[in-house]
């Protein structure tokens, strides 16, 4: 019997009509779901150590180059915003980092998680999950922090 043709399959004793099967491949009109293992660098710039929104660029080999971002929510660095603008759409994303010092003040190390929490564009829907890993240069004439973002990232694709 095809594929397409209408099945008739016993379940807990009774009769119970299936509906026709779709042929291999995506069903018109689905998203297929994407998901890659992403690996994020920013470099982020803070003008004054004491402002809530900073900004900087970041590049992921798939996703290409990106500008950044930052924001710092009830004004504590630990709990942040991100917002990564591609080329092919934006991602949003919440992180808590902390703050591991260091007994070099330009080199202050930065641990912590990330979840993506959406998008725009070619990355609407968004949902992922990142480990950071990062410094802090406080010494320098412009503050600054590194990050790495290393976990997945899915979103539907058209």
């Amino acid at each position: 019997m095809p594929l397409r043709a209408l099945l008739i399959a016993v379940i807990s004793g009774s009769l119970v009509a299936a509906t026709a099967l779709p042929a291999a491949g995506r069903v018109a009109g689905a998203a297929n779901v994407r998901t890659y293992k992403l690996d994020l660098r920013l470099s982020v710039r803070h003008r004054n150590l004491g402002d809530d929104i900073s900004r900087g660029t970041g590049r992921e080999k798939r996703l290409g180059a990106a500008i950044v971002k930052y924001e710092r929510v009830g004004g504590r660095a630990r709990d942040q915003k991100h917002s990564w603008r591609f080329r092919a759409g934006t991602v949003k994303a919440t992180a808590v980092v902390e703050n591991l010092g260091g007994t070099d003040p330009s080199a202050q190390r930065l641990s912590g998680e990330g979840r993506i929490t959406g998008g725009t564009g070619a990355y609407r829907g968004a949902k992922g999950t990142a480990k950071i890993t990062g410094t802090f240069d406080e010494a320098a004439a412009t503050p600054s922090s590194e990050y790495r973002w290393v976990g997945t990232i899915r979103y539907d694709t058209p």
